[in-house]
């Protein structure tokens, strides 16, 4: 596992939250703000 650093944590924390209101269970799951999200799984 690659060390992340702190300032990546902080983006991708910020990204995922401007994500998740975009993404549901009813957003198709090739929709790009939630393959966007699977990233960050």
């Amino acid at each position: 596992m690659n060390k992340v650093s702190k300032e990546q944590y902080e983006f991708a924390l910020a990204r995922v939250e401007e994500l998740l209101p975009l993404v549901d269970d009813n957003t198709p799951a090739n929709d790009k703000n939630a393959v966007e999200l699977t990233v960050f799984n």
